[in-house]
């Protein structure tokens, strides 16, 4: 949302939309959100885009990012795409699990944190009471998690997996997992977690989701993925993660928070974005890269408005689940 030309009404938390600068809409020319700038040291062509930025994406189809089970794909090498493309999560949201913590210090773990967007923001959700430690098998990605965490004392990344956490029994306050519990051996994971969370301790579950009910751009976007990957279903990933949790013999309640919001950016952080996927780096290979780059290209190109935005619609969802 412009800083200058506010358009947005305050609506509960369920429905109120996130707009970051800049409003794809707004000439003006107030700062923009660091976060959303378009990098223009990404090329447009696609043969130009795979050979400088993403060659080895281009040699591992399963390519991806923060996953913690020995079946997930390899995330090395693609950090900084990540770092810089991958969504925030609405920190309004975050700030619901706030609410539901005692006063005093807090102890997280935040699993499969990748370039550490997820660690940072539940950091800024929290505040310094709360000693964060993220949990990443890539050593790429830890680093530039460090990298861009080097001026957060409260956070520190290790190695490690979501299945078995080196911690003590009922030692930690909050465990967050952001866009990753499909990759987890969940059965396994559960039990872990109700080894190691206090009573009154949270599960947290965070994802965002592209809208694409209400935009013609993600359906498109959603329907080149089912052209590409045989059995890929856009609904795929509609993981109940509240019902699983509820069924735990040690959870003693669950809460569910929901925004939904919009991103607005140009077309070299709209590939970016894509190719940070695990999933769209493999619809590329099974596409030909030029050919599926070029189709990408088109895709946002019908959709973009006059000063070369578009705009993807999400639906963040966290799910607490609290110890008994």
């Amino acid at each position: 949302m412009c800083r200058r030309h506010p358009r947005i009404q305050r609506l509960p938390l369920t429905c109120r939309p996130h707009v970051p600068r800049p409003y794809p809409r707004c000439r003006c020319r107030a700062p923009q959100r660091q976060n959303f700038q378009p990098s223009s040291s990404l090329p447009i062509k696609p043969r130009q885009i795979m050979q400088t930025c993403y060659s080895f994406i281009s040699k591992n189809p399963t390519a991806g990012c923060g996953t913690m089970s020995p079946i997930t794909p390899n995330f090395e090498g693609l950090a900084d795409n990540y770092s810089r493309n991958r969504p925030q999560y609405p920190q309004r949201m975050l700030g619901e699990l706030k609410r539901l913590l005692p006063d005093g210090h807090l102890t997280v773990i935040d699993l499969a944190s990748g370039t550490g967007i997820s660690t940072r923001a539940i950091s800024k959700a929290l505040g310094e009471r709360a000693k964060i430690v993220g949990v990443e098998p890539s050593e790429d990605m830890r680093r530039r998690a460090e990298e861009d965490s080097k001026n957060r004392p409260s956070i520190r990344y290790e190695d490690g997996k979501a299945e078995n956490l080196s911690v003590g029994d009922e030692t930690l306050d909050v465990i967050f997992v952001g866009q990753a519990l499909h990759w987890f051996d969940r059965p396994a994971f559960y039990t872990e977690a109700g080894r190691v969370l206090k009573p009154g301790g949270i599960v947290t579950i965070a994802r965002n989701t592209r809208n694409w009910h209400k935009s013609e751009l993600v359906a498109e976007y959603e329907g080149f993925h089912e052209k590409y990957l045989p059995g890929f279903s856009r609904t795929e990933r509609e993981l109940d993660a509240a019902a699983e949790l509820a069924a735990l013999d040690w959870v003693d309640r669950t809460e569910v928070f929901k925004e939904e919001w919009v991103r607005p950016m140009k077309l070299p952080s709209f590939l970016g974005m894509a190719q940070s996927s695990s999933k769209v780096t493999q619809a590329l290979n099974n596409a030909g890269w030029d050919d599926g780059m070029a189709e990408l290209i088109a895709i946002a190109e019908r959709h973009m408005d006059g000063d070369g935005f578009i705009v993807l619609p999400y639906v963040s969802v966290m799910v607490c689940a609290v110890k008994a």
